[in-house]
């Protein structure tokens, strides 16, 4: 068995039917081996339900699959609703009336419509005339894959329960993500914890852009209790740009009702990390019409993200506000190495900090990636407003490059 890797890769995924498999002969090993993958993405889930058709009600509909999944027990982990609409091409899904709330956990994976390669395929938007949300999830533990979102109130709105995963959506743009096709909010959460948005491949990347008020805003109600909410990751995702990373769609374009003013990205909760050094972990925040990031919260990470520049870090897509705000208790703002933001070319000022007991190390700003070509930012390069953080330090790569 050792003398045949194919054999040996698929013993490991599949020892728990082994007795099955045996029983196989060797030239159908191949086509098992298709299965046992087509299988891995359900093999948790205690049912699964298909969409087959774009209807907006009716037996294999999106909304028939949601009916179904609030209504069966899900004792062993989330249901799954899989996509099998036939034709190729993107198929859109009009909605005449909101969808039902997803009131218990569930896998929503667009990448299992036949033809995906990496891009959405499947498409929810409203009727015209039609004033809803896209998907309203209350239950907790639900995961929404690999869809193309607009035209909506808010796209995905959580509520009530955490522990939910947002990856590969197109949220604000048409279905080629280049061009917009609003929401109100792209992502919008009150009062919940650990939201995981994007990943670290090009797959799990989020396109929110072209949204009119925020494309993520996770926050609370903290005046009263404080921040009581918090474990939010933001990795790997484009927010105010389109799918190449090299033009912008800005959100926050709507200028009534206090929308000016705000950002791309805007977070209230604890331990919240936006990027990282790790590889394909870091957001792109550029092309916004008002701020790029603005976090609110202790312990707070922000690391690895371009803000006001395009994907390669050697030209500006300005975000017209302040490029990064944070105001954190004991946070961390850039680092060594990768964790270094690029905080260049936004209209305003750099970076502004209003915290204390964290370290601010190794940021780029008003720079190109290279450090050695100006990206000036409009106003100040960084203003804080804080007391016993450590700004740079001794170790090489430690300090800030202001230009």
């Amino acid at each position: 068995m050792d003398a045949n890797p194919r054999f040996a890769a698929f013993f490991c995924l599949s020892r728990k039917k082994w007795q099955l498999i045996w029983a196989v002969k060797f030239p159908s090993l191949l086509v098992l081996f298709s299965i046992g993958l087509a299988f891995s993405r359900v093999n948790a889930a205690t049912a699964q339900f298909v969409v087959r058709n774009t209807n907006d009600d009716g037996a294999a509909s999106l909304r028939q699959a949601i009916v179904n999944a609030n209504s069966h027990p899900n004792d062993q982990g989330p249901d799954f609703i899989s996509f099998a609409i036939p034709g190729s091409g993107v198929q859109t899904i009009v909605l005449e009336s909101a969808l039902p709330a997803i009131t218990e956990p569930v896998i929503i994976d667009g990448w299992t419509q036949p033809g995906w390669d990496g891009a959405p395929l499947i498409e929810l938007t409203p009727a015209a005339g039609v004033t809803v949300d896209g998907l309203t999830i209350t239950g907790g533990g639900t995961t929404i894959r690999g869809l193309v979102m607009n035209r909506f109130l808010t796209a995905i709105n959580f509520s009530q329960n955490g522990n939910n995963i947002v990856q590969g959506c197109y949220l604000g743009t048409d279905t080629t993500g280049t061009l917009p096709a609003s929401n109100r909010n792209g992502i919008f959460s009150l009062q919940i914890s650990n939201i995981q948005i994007g990943g670290t491949t090009a797959e799990e990347r989020n396109i929110i852009s072209g949204n009119r008020f925020e494309g993520i805003k996770l926050s609370e109600n903290d005046s009263v209790h404080g921040i009581e909410t918090g474990g939010h990751v933001i990795q790997g995702n484009y927010v105010g740009t389109d799918v190449t990373g090299t033009k912008a769609v800005p959100n926050c374009t709507e200028t009534a009702n206090g929308a000016a003013g705000l950002s791309g990205i805007y977070v209230i909760g604890n331990g919240v990390k936006i990027g990282g050094p790790e590889t394909g972990t870091g957001n792109l925040v550029s092309g916004n019409a008002s701020g790029g990031i603005s976090l609110e919260g202790a312990g707070a990470i922000i690391a690895g993200n371009f803000v006001g520049t395009d994907i390669t870090g050697f030209i500006a897509l300005p975000n017209n506000g302040t490029g990064l705000s944070m105001a954190s208790l004991g946070g961390q703002l850039g680092g060594l190495g990768a964790s270094r933001n690029l905080v260049s070319g936004n209209a305003r000022n750099g970076i502004g900090v209003a915290s204390s007991n964290g370290f601010i190390q190794g940021n780029y700003v008003g720079t190109d990636i290279t450090g050695k070509v100006a990206l000036p930012n409009g106003g100040i390069g960084m203003s804080i407003a804080g007391r016993s953080n450590l700004i740079g330090g001794s170790t090489p790569g430690a300090g800030n490059l202001i230009s």
